[in-house]
């Protein structure tokens, strides 16, 4: 498996998803987010998929 780039977030983009986790009104979207969030927590993306209940593609 190839390896994954590594994401960056600014102060702004912890902000939005930290906010939007909870608020977007789609809760597939909302998954999304925590996934992201997980992950600039420094969760690798397959902890982040299985912590938030997600498939590793979404990942």
């Amino acid at each position: 498996m190839a390896k994954r780039p590594r994401l960056l977030f600014s102060p702004e983009d912890l902000k939005n998803l930290a906010q939007q986790r909870y608020e977007h009104p789609d809760p597939r979207v909302q998954q999304r987010f925590v996934v992201l969030w997980l992950i600039s927590q420094k969760v690798t993306h397959h902890q982040a998929a299985k912590l938030a209940g997600a498939s590793r593609a979404t990942a």
